[in-house]
């Protein structure tokens, strides 16, 4: 199927007072958009109204003369007349508007849908090429030479709502410095569009000054033919790779548009998924940490029942209330520790030492039920200013991956070392390493150390935070004990 430059279907007007003709054409022509019009009056107002690739014309309407639509038509419009009789006057006439295509009604059905289909299918999509003149010799010899195959457009016409393929201005007998505005006005109006200037005589000076403001070549009066059509072939076959180039990049552009708002809509859900995730285990970390001193309010608050109905002495109850006090300070500092984890992020001033203990606080309950030694060795702490919350739940995370592992393998003597030195935090433990076929994708989603019990983003949201939010570098690989995580600020 045939489409108009703009890859869209063509959009056919047909103009024809018999409707068995109009019912034939749009039977056949199904695969176009064909809008009809039976008389001339109705032909003018879509003219007036609307834009159309090809118009199938029927020069006698039962209300005037259908060569009077001409001067309606859209400049890159194509004419296919459809007549029963057609006198070499009214022929020779449409002939200068560029109109060469002639169907005549009396054929055999079957012969005048094929004739018109051969004329819709071959039909050029014709180049517009701008012709700046007053002088319409000129562009009459050019409409001979290229034998009407190309739409000349004048300054009089709308030049600025018409894709322009070539610029051809004629100098001679001009003022040199004129010309140059209007070159310069063009170059700004069609940046990327060749001009070539027709000329008789012109100074060396005149051809620098040209070639400088951006005139691509020129053609000499009188015309030769050859030189014509060569050169004008030559740049609009230029025109055309340029524009084919600026479509596919379009297309790109817009294909890569599509992909970027897909991938961030997916990296916008896993970081949720792991958002949710992580609160889950968080919680399950508070509700194990507030477990203890609760406990202790409990064991408390009954000594003081008992010492209420005298079956203890004073010196317990005392001691019982100073439990409360202490239990309701760790809750008070346990709540203050997962508020602060929740706020907004915001940069602060701190160090991996402060950050790393801060992390220990919140993992505490685990590590001491696991029975995991967890080491720091600092060789040198410094102070930055990142976004410190984030990087904390990057440590939680690293950190609990680790007991995790530690105590599905069962390891004899469990450790986790911790290792400060100015920018760089290195998180290591002696599980005894990570697969080299998980390790190989250890970083993208839905990867998990952990098989069906791990979700698979946690690792990958610690990623995410560690290079795209802290403007840093994580890497995983294995020693002789086990794995090892290194975050380079």
């Amino acid at each position: 199927m045939l489409l108009n430059k703009k890859g869209k279907k063509l959009r056919i007007l047909l103009v024809e007072d018999s409707k068995i003709i109009r019912e034939i054409i749009k039977k056949n022509l199904a695969q176009y958009q064909i809008i009809e019009a039976d008389t001339l009056q109705k032909a003018k107002e879509f003219l007036k109204n609307d834009k159309f690739d090809i118009i199938i014309l029927d020069l006698n309407l039962p209300d005037g003369d259908g060569s009077e639509l001409l001067n309606l038509l859209d400049i890159t419009s194509k004419v296919i007349v459809i007549t029963s009789n057609l006198n070499p006057h009214i022929e020779h006439i449409l002939y200068e508007k560029g109109i060469t295509t002639f169907l005549p009604k009396n054929l055999d059905k079957e012969i005048f849908i094929s004739q018109l289909k051969e004329s819709i299918e071959t039909i050029k999509q014709k180049n517009n090429i701008l012709f700046i003149d007053k002088d319409t010799q000129y562009l009459k010899e050019l409409k001979n030479i290229l034998n009407h195959d190309f739409t000349f457009i004048t300054c009089e016409d709308k030049i600025l709502k018409i894709d322009i393929d070539l610029i051809l201005i004629n100098i001679h007998c001009k003022n040199i410095n004129e010309i140059l505005k209007i070159i310069k006005t063009l170059k700004l109006t069609f940046p990327y569009i060749p001009i070539i200037a027709i000329y008789k005589h012109l100074k060396i000076s005149e051809y620098g000054l040209l070639r400088r403001e951006g005139v691509s070549d020129f053609i000499k009066y009188p015309f030769l033919k050859e030189e014509v059509i060569l050169k004008i072939n030559n740049y609009l076959n230029y025109v055309e790779k340029f524009k084919e180039q600026k479509e596919n990049i379009k297309n790109l552009t817009k294909t890569l548009s599509k992909e970027i708002k897909k991938n961030l809509q997916k990296e916008n859900f896993l970081r949720i998924q792991a958002r949710k995730a992580q609160m889950g285990e968080l919680l399950a970390l508070i509700a194990h940490q507030l477990k203890q001193p609760i406990n202790h309010i409990k064991i408390s608050n009954y000594i003081l029942k008992e010492f209420i109905n005298e079956n203890i002495d004073k010196q317990q109850a005392i001691e019982a209330t100073n439990q409360i006090d202490i239990s309701c300070d760790y809750i008070a500092k346990t709540i203050d520790t997962f508020k602060n984890f929740f706020k907004p992020k915001k940069r602060e001033l701190t160090t991996l030492k402060e950050i790393v203990e801060e992390a220990l606080i919140i993992l505490k309950p685990l590590i001491d039920t696991s029975g995991i030694k967890v080491e720091i060795n600092e060789i040198k702490d410094t102070q930055l200013r990142i976004f410190k919350n984030d990087f904390i739940q990057v440590i939680i995370n690293l950190i609990k991956n680790a007991i995790e592992v530690l105590i599905e393998r069962k390891i004899e003597n469990p450790k986790i070392t911790i290792i400060i030195d100015e920018k760089k935090l290195i998180i290591k433990d002696n599980a005894g390493g990570i697969p080299n076929n998980v390790l190989k994708k250890l970083f993208k989603p839905y990867t998990s150390t952990k098989g069906e019990k791990g979700t698979g983003l946690g690792l990958y949201m610690s990623k995410k935070i560690v290079e795209d939010i802290l403007n840093g570098k994580i890497t995983a690989y294995n020693d002789k004990e086990g794995a090892v995580f290194e975050i380079t600020l």
